[in-house]
């Protein structure tokens, strides 16, 4: 998830990625099952679908709207809407910030990605990646990875180093940055989730045995 702030200085919160644009009124985005079709926006007042630049073009007095897709246009739309200060948010199916960043890159041809990168830089504000893990002894416990752009991190996304991006967040605590693994650590040594399932749901597995091996706790 993603968050970002608008001209006003407001933060907002997503699941994936966030950007800054203003759409029509309430405003839900439907999943999309094919890699080919464009988001479908929904408009809340009339439950007309609309494209995210129609929506766009019909107001621009709603202090934050949503999107969900993964095709260029889409996201080229948002990103420019960002800038303008406009507060979008919008989802992803990822399971890192670092590869949100990618995913949102990769969209677009070779000969645009730099573009896109500067773009990007300047507007997303933050990612917030979640996983659904089984907890004890029934239900669900999410965990979260949190990023906060910052002067660093937005310059190796503008670079095109978002390898480093998981270095930068590990030194960016104090914004309240964390790493997925963190959180699974903390589900675990705090007895909600059992080591399996948080192992079975971390994306760096061997990194994360190994902050269970230092608090004593093995899988």
């Amino acid at each position: 998830m993603t968050f970002i702030k608008n001209a006003s200085g407001h933060l907002a919160s997503g699941s994936a990625l966030l950007a800054t644009i203003t759409l029509v009124g309430c405003i839900s985005a439907d999943p999309l099952p094919d890699r080919n079709q464009t988001a479908r926006l929904t408009d809340g007042r009339t439950g007309s679908d609309l494209q995210l630049e129609e929506a766009w073009k019909q107001s621009y007095d709603t202090p934050s709207d949503a999107w969900n897709g993964i095709d260029a246009l889409t996201i080229e739309t948002a990103i420019t809407a960002a800038e303008t200060g406009h507060l979008v948010f919008g989802t992803l199916h990822t399971t890192t910030a670092a590869s949100t960043v990618d995913r949102i890159i990769d969209q677009f041809p070779a000969q645009r990605q730099a573009q896109i990168r500067t773009m990007l830089s300047t507007s997303l504000k933050g990612v917030i990646a979640q996983t659904l893990c089984k907890k004890k002894p029934n239900g669900r416990r999410f965990a979260l990875e949190v990023m906060v752009v910052n002067n660093a991190i937005a310059s190796q996304i503008r670079e095109g180093k978002t390898h480093q991006i998981t270095n930068a967040m590990q030194m960016g605590a104090k914004l309240g940055m964390k790493l997925m693994n963190d959180s699974l650590v903390e589900l675990v040594q705090s007895g909600q989730v059992e080591p399996k399932e948080a192992y079975i749901k971390s994306v760096e597995k061997e990194a994360f045995l190994s902050k269970l091996s230092a608090i004593g706790i093995q899988v």
